[in-house]
């Protein structure tokens, strides 16, 4: 699962920012190409309105800023689930 630290309502982005949503689009897909096991919660670094995104020039290569969030997120405990 990714999380952003976006207002509600807004999972892709910014409405008309193209590029955000590219980029938010492009992790989400490689996110689930490269997830090293289920329940894992990767917190992009991403800020609202706060930042420039770049065209994305290679859909097979995952971004800088997913690869960093993801391999902080491993590094911390996983959070057991409760079944009921």
């Amino acid at each position: 699962m990714l999380y952003l630290h976006w207002p509600f309502g807004h999972a892709l982005g910014e409405p008309g920012n193209v590029a955000q949503q590219r980029t938010v689009l492009h992790d989400m897909l490689s996110l689930a190409a490269i997830a090293p096991r289920s329940g894992l919660v990767v917190d992009l670094p991403y800020r609202w309105r706060r930042e420039n995104y770049a065209d994305i020039t290679d859909w097979s290569t995952p971004s800088p800023a997913l690869v960093e969030a993801l391999n902080q997120a491993m590094q911390e405990p996983a959070v057991a689930t409760v079944a009921g």
